[in-house]
């Protein structure tokens, strides 16, 4: 890293914005050339024990802080932080009216204040965002975190790249957010912040993946940015989004056509990916997602172009059954889940099996109006009635 790089890091100053939560507003004790080294390079243990409350912060630890700026900022001392406003620093100032604000303090932010540090003052223009969005005024929210982004871009990346991720949570998505989250993923190379970098590109991906209905081209950039992102959120170190970032990567390949040699590349992809995502995700630690994943391979199973379908529906069905075991109450998800399960029974011809479940399934979206699901129902019985045999002879061939 460059010198000019490296000694926007050699200041008090240099932690604002980065981190996440009150610790974003946290000064730096003192400044070192080999500490802001290894704060831009993100070489957690090579920190001054003074500046390990940004390890710590950073990697969702247990933080403990020195100096009474810091000090009252944690234990979230409006007195004390009060008596800051009064340093002779005009910075330090600056940065204490933020910080009293946000605790519900009534100041003046210097959010013009062109003489002072651009990352008080960045940090001064975000916090009026979020008293902003808090009252319901997005745009002007949004508009202020990116003001807040642009201000420091140059000099602290990591903050900026955080208000530009901070702006797209609140903004309506549309192409400017998703070039806005591209572009601050991009401010981040060559420093040490990987997770954020990651975060920055999953949301990014994240936008295009419910946009690619209208424009299935964003799909195929999306699973680039996923890709991407899996690099900068190791399975090592961040599983969770590892394994969120592989489920995305499944979505967006399912969500593409599966017709042809590439319909049938791009499915055991995306069974490949839920397979990868469910050795991390687990019912009992993460539900929400073991589930989506669990039911996401489950459908890919019994539509995935195969030379053996019939071991495709038996493990699609043995899945459906896994959900099925934690949705026992009779909510409209445990009706699709049974009547998925139905689907896949009654093309191994199992008729028997299948009835009983679309009777349950059929009674639940009867009492939820759920349309869609009954009509789904219908098809199953028509199919049902339409080929009593010939189905079931198909999968055992």
């Amino acid at each position: 890293m460059d010198d000019a790089r490296l000694s926007t890091f050699d200041t008090q100053f240099a932690a604002i914005g980065m981190l996440p939560g009150s610790m974003g507003a946290a000064l730096l004790p003192s400044a070192a050339a080999t500490a802001a080294a290894a704060l831009a390079s993100g070489e957690w243990d090579a920190l001054p024990e003074a500046w390990g409350f940004v390890r710590d912060a950073w990697l969702g630890r247990d933080v403990r802080v020195r100096g009474a700026f810091n000090i009252a900022l944690l234990a979230g001392d409006n007195r004390a932080m009060g008596d800051a406003i009064s340093d002779p620093d005009p910075d330090v100032r600056a940065h204490a009216a933020s910080v009293v604000y946000r605790m519900g303090g009534d100041v003046e932010l210097a959010t013009t204040d062109a003489s002072i540090d651009p990352r008080v003052r960045a940090y001064a223009i975000a916090t009026l965002a979020h008293a902003q969005a808090s009252r319901g005024l997005g745009a002007e929210a949004v508009d202020g975190l990116r003001a807040a982004a642009e201000a420091v871009a140059s000099i602290s990346p990591c903050a900026a790249a955080r208000y530009v991720g901070e702006a797209a949570a609140v903004a309506e998505l549309d192409h400017r957010s998703l070039h806005e989250l591209h572009r601050a993923a991009g401010w981040l190379e060559g420093f040490g912040f990987e997770s954020l970098r990651g975060e920055l590109l999953m949301a990014a991906a994240d936008g295009m993946l419910s946009m690619g209905a209208e424009r299935p081209a964003l799909l195929q950039q999306a699973i680039q940015l996923l890709q991407k992102a899996t690099q900068a959120l190791p399975r090592r170190t961040q599983p969770v989004s590892f394994a969120v970032c592989h489920m995305n990567i499944a979505v967006a390949y399912l969500s593409m056509p599966m017709n042809a040699h590439a319909g049938k590349l791009r499915g055991a992809i995306a069974v490949q990916s839920l397979r990868e995502a469910l050795e991390i995700v687990t019912a009992d630690e993460h539900p929400e997602l073991w589930e989506s994943a669990t039911l996401n391979l489950a459908n890919a199973l019994q539509h995935l172009p195969s030379a053996h379908p019939g071991q495709n529906m038996l493990e699609s069905i043995e899945l459906y059954g896994q959900v099925l075991e934690r949705r026992s109450e009779a909510t409209p998800a445990r009706a699709r889940t049974l009547a998925s399960k139905a689907n896949a029974l009654a093309h191994l011809g199992r008729y028997d099996e299948v009835r009983p479940m679309l009777v349950e399934a059929k009674s639940i979206f009867e009492q939820s109006r759920d349309a869609a699901g009954l009509a789904g129902i219908d098809a199953i019985e028509a199919e049902m009635l339409a080929c009593p045999a010939s189905v079931g002879e198909a999968s055992h061939g």
